[in-house]
């Protein structure tokens, strides 16, 4: 059994189940099968605005909308060190009222 999944750069992955058996004492077969996948959890940038993490990662295939979204998401980590971002374009903008 597989299942399709689409990552990020739009391209589908076959993730193939991982089968386990035990028959230790009992008087019938146990099959479990699961999937080696992560949990991940995600939250918008204007939810996660006042709160500080310990890892960040920032997936924006676009520039922002709104004004100070890029500070924001940017100084949401603890450290530069665990902040990671992942783009489509050369440079972030960060949008200003004049």
């Amino acid at each position: 059994m597989l299942i399709r999944h689409r990552i990020q750069q739009r391209k589908d992955t076959l993730v193939q189940n991982i089968s386990c058996y035990k028959n230790k004492n009992h008087l019938f077969r146990l099959k479990r099968t699961q999937f080696p996948v992560k949990l991940a959890f995600t939250i918008s940038i204007n939810k996660a605005q006042g709160q500080s993490f310990g890892k960040v990662g920032l997936y924006l295939p676009e520039n922002v909308f709104a004004h100070g979204q890029t500070h924001v998401a940017l100084s949401r980590a603890r450290s530069k060190n665990r902040l990671f971002i992942k783009s489509t374009t050369e440079r972030l903008l960060n949008v200003a009222y004049k």
